[in-house]
C-alpha cells in the first residue's frame, strides 16, 4: 500500500514524467523525388505538422510548397502540395507555418511568369493539410516585389503577415506588415526601415496588448559589415513605437524572437565576432529586454565558429529558452555543418548544448531550422539534410529528442559536446568522488566558473574558478550534493568549455 501512495503522489506532482516515455526517431524523407527542406514544424495531438519547400520532379527551377504530417514515429501520413505550371512558390522564413482555430495559416509567396518578381501569399489550412483559400498580396507602390516570411492570427480572428516589399531607393527593400480579416481580405498595411537600405522582416509576435514586435535585419548593400539585426514595435494598427538594431561591427544575423512570460522580450541572433578569409565567425547572442527595448541581460554563449547561425528561439512553459541553429564544425578540421540545439535559463545561463545530426560530420550538411516542445518533454526538429560531396540527396529532415536535447538515451554523459574545445575533456578525480572533487586546470586557464549538472540537466552547484598559470588543481567540497552521476563543465572567461562525466559516491 505504502509503493502503491508513492507512485500515485508522483504521478500528481509530475504527470509526464510517469506516464509518458520519450519517444526518438531522426529521419529524412524525399516525397517529391526531387529536393526538400523542412521550414515550420507543429504539434497537434495525434503528430506533428510541417511545411516543406521542395522543387517540381516535371520542372526545373519551379519550387512547390507541401504541408506534411508524421505521426508521433516519424512515419507520413497526409502529404498534400501546391503547385502550378506557372508559379514558383516559396513558404517563407523558418516558422512561417502557425496554428490557428481549427486550422493553420501560411505566410508565403510565389514568382509568377512576366514582369513582377513576387507576390505575397497567405495560405488557410484545415486540420487535414486541405487549402481552405489562398490569398495573393501585391506591391502596390512600385508593382515588383512584395513576399510574407511569417503570419499569426490575431486576437480579433483575422490575421497578421510580416515580409519584405520594394523600398525607397538603390538596393533598397522594407519590412511590410498586413492585416487582414478571418477571411484574408486586406484591411491595412505599413512599411518600415531606413531609406537607401535592405530592411528584411522576417518573424513577428502577437503581444498581448494587440501590438506586434518585429524581428528582420538592416544593411546597406553598398557598404560592407553594416549588416545588423532589426527589432521594431508597433501598436494594434501598425504604427511604430520603437525600433532598435541590434548585434556588433560585422555582419550578423536576422534578430529572432520570443516572448518572455514576464511580458518582456526575447531576442537571439548569430552574432559575428571576427571573419577568418571572408568567413564570419560568430556565437548565439540573446538578449531579454522590457518593452521599451531597454536591456535586462545580454549573454553570449560557447565557442565562435564559423557560419554561425541561429534559427529559431522559444520559451518553454517553465520560462527557460530552447534555441536552434547549424554551425561549421571546426572542431574537427572541415567546415561541414552540425545542427545545435541549447537550453538557456530565464536568466540566461547556459543549462545544455547539443550537436544534432543523423550522419558523422565529414561530406554531410545538417540545417535544423524550426521546432516545437512535445507532450514528453523533448522537442521535434525539421529542416535539411544534404550530401555535401556525393549529391545522393537534399532532404527534409526531422527529429525527435528528448528532454535533455539528446536523440539517443544518456547522450548527455558524453564527455566532450559540441562546445568543446577542440576535443580536450577535462580531467576530474576522485571518479567517483564523495565530499570533494578535484580538476586539473588547463594550462593559461584565465578564470572562469565551474558548473556541475545532474541527469536531468538541472544546475546542482556552480562556483567561480578563479585564473591560473600552468596546470594547477581546484578543489571544490560537495558534501550536499545527492549521490549519482553529473556532468562536470568548467566554462573559461574566454569561451572555451570542458567537460567530463563524474559520479558521487552513496
Amino acid at each position: 500500500m505504502k509503493r502503491i501512495f508513492i507512485f500515485l503522489s508522483l504521478a500528481l506532482i509530475f504527470p509526464d514524467s510517469v506516464f509518458t516515455q520519450s519517444v526518438y526517431f531522426n529521419k529524412q524523407y524525399n516525397p517529391l523525388n526531387t529536393w526538400c527542406a523542412g521550414r515550420s514544424i507543429l504539434k497537434d495531438s495525434t503528430g506533428y505538422v510541417a511545411i516543406m519547400l521542395g522543387g517540381d520532379s516535371a520542372a526545373l527551377n519551379r519550387n512547390v510548397v507541401s504541408f506534411v504530417k508524421v505521426d508521433l514515429f516519424g512515419s507520413i501520413q497526409i502529404h498534400s502540395t501546391i503547385q502550378n505550371d506557372s508559379f514558383v512558390y516559396f513558404c517563407g522564413d523558418n516558422g512561417s507555418l502557425s496554428i490557428t482555430n481549427n486550422g493553420y495559416i501560411l505566410g508565403g509567396s510565389y514568382n509568377p511568369t512576366g514582369p513582377i518578381q513576387g507576390n505575397g501569399i497567405l495560405v488557410r489550412y484545415n486540420l487535414d493539410g486541405d487549402t481552405l483559400w489562398m490569398k495573393t498580396f501585391y506591391d502596390t507602390t512600385y508593382s515588383e516585389y512584395l513576399i510574407f516570411t511569417q503570419a499569426k492570427q490575431t486576437i480579433d480572428g483575422g490575421f497578421i503577415a510580416i515580409g519584405e516589399t520594394r523600398g525607397i531607393g538603390t538596393y533598397a527593400t522594407q519590412f511590410i506588415l498586413i492585416k487582414t480579416d478571418s477571411m484574408g481580405n486586406e484591411l491595412w498595411r505599413k512599411t518600415y526601415g531606413a531609406n537607401n537600405k535592405m530592411n528584411r522582416g522576417t518573424n513577428i509576435l502577437t503581444l498581448p496588448d494587440g501590438g506586434f514586435l518585429l524581428g528582420g535585419d538592416t544593411y546597406s548593400a553598398t557598404l560592407q559589415d553594416s549588416r545588423n539585426g532589426m527589432v521594431i514595435k508597433t501598436d494594434s494598427l501598425g504604427n511604430e513605437i520603437w525600433l532598435k538594431q541590434v548585434g556588433w561591427l560585422y555582419n550578423d544575423g536576422y534578430a529572432r524572437l520570443a516572448l518572455a512570460k514576464d511580458g518582456n522580450y526575447i531576442i537571439a541572433l548569430n552574432l559575428t565576432e571576427w571573419t577568418y578569409q571572408g568567413i564570419p565567425v560568430g556565437r548565439l547572442s540573446i538578449a531579454k529586454t522590457d518593452t521599451s527595448g531597454s536591456i535586462i541581460w545580454n549573454k553570449q554563449y560557447g565557442i565562435p565558429k564559423l557560419l554561425f547561425n541561429c534559427s529559431t528561439v522559444k520559451e518553454l512553459d517553465d520560462g527557460s529558452l530552447i534555441a536552434i541553429g547549424f554551425s561549421a564544425n571546426t572542431d574537427t578540421g572541415n567546415t561541414t555543418m552540425p545542427g545545435w540545439i541549447m537550453k538557456i535559463t530565464s536568466d540566461g545561463d547556459s543549462v545544455w548544448f547539443r550537436e544534432i545530426r543523423k550522419y558523422p560530420n565529414w561530406g554531410y550538411d545538417h540545417y535544423p531550422y524550426d521546432f516545437t516542445h512535445t507532450q514528453d518533454g523533448g522537442f521535434v526538429v525539421c529542416g535539411n539534410i544534404r550530401d555535401v560531396y556525393n549529391g545522393s540527396f537534399d532532404d527534409l529532415w526531422i527529429v525527435k529528442l528528448d528532454s535533455l536535447g539528446c536523440d539517443t538515451p544518456g547522450c548527455q554523459f558524453n564527455s566532450i559536446e559540441g562546445t568543446g574545445d577542440r576535443g580536450q575533456g577535462l580531467e576530474v578525480y576522485p571518479n567517483p568522488f564523495g565530499e570533494e572533487i578535484s580538476i586539473l586546470l588547463p594550462d593559461g586557464f584565465w578564470g572562469g566558473k565551474l558548473v556541475l549538472y545532474d541527469v536531468q540537466g538541472r544546475k546542482a552547484m556552480e562556483t567561480t574558478v578563479p585564473e591560473s598559470h600552468g596546470k594547477q588543481t581546484y578543489t571544490v567540497q560537495t558534501p550536499y550534493l545527492k549521490p549519482g552521476v553529473y556532468l562536470v563543465e568548467l566554462e573559461g572567461e574566454d569561451g572555451r568549455v570542458w567537460r567530463r562525466k563524474a559520479m558521487k559516491k552513496g
